[in-house]
């Protein structure tokens, strides 16, 4: 289930990479379960078919079965024109989406571990052929497993596995695809 956090807090975690210490009792060690990441599998399919277009990844994901959520902080979200907070029925899939001068596709799993945080990025890794931070010459924040960038002339691409998500009642971790035209 969702934990009640604060619009910015949320809004933060959506669009900023900052380096906050990392709560060793929010990353999961118990995977989540099959059905949770096949369900996030989907979701960051469709994010990785449908990007740049929200409206569109919006629509995909209704179709496949995820629906605006109305808990707390995210339902304050959701009246906002640019984001859109949406969940799987089972309440342990969430996807936040949001365009300001990027667009931003968040999945987050409760009971996800860093490892499957880090295989849940790899079809945006692999789709848009994206190298890690250290292959740029950069280091990681606190609070990633693993970091990626890809660029060319039309867009730049920032991929990221992190090691938390905390706005379940158990640990947790997501991964986020941030486009910028």
């Amino acid at each position: 289930m969702l934990k009640r956090k604060s619009i910015f807090m949320v809004l933060a975690l959506i669009l900023a990479g900052c380096d906050t210490p990392v709560d060793p009792k929010q990353i999961s060690a118990t995977p989540a379960s099959a059905r949770a990441f096949a369900q996030a599998q989907k979701a960051v399919t469709i994010c990785g078919k449908n990007f740049p277009k929200l409206e569109k990844t919006a629509v995909a994901l209704r179709a496949a079965g995820f629906k605006e959520t109305t808990e707390g902080q995210f339902a304050g979200i959701n009246r906002m024109p640019r984001f859109a907070v949406m969940q799987n029925s089972e309440g342990d899939v969430l996807v936040v989406l949001g365009n300001r001068s990027e667009r931003v596709c968040l999945v987050g799993v409760e009971d996800l571990t860093p490892q499957q945080a880090f295989d849940l990025a790899q079809p945006w890794v692999r789709q848009y052929v994206a190298t890690t931070n250290a292959e740029n010459g950069q280091g990681l924040s606190k609070s990633v497993v693993q970091a990626w960038r890809s660029q060319d002339l039309d867009r730049t691409v920032f991929i990221s596995a992190t090691k938390t998500f905390p706005f379940f009642d158990d640990p947790g971790a997501a991964v986020r695809l941030i486009y910028f035209d």
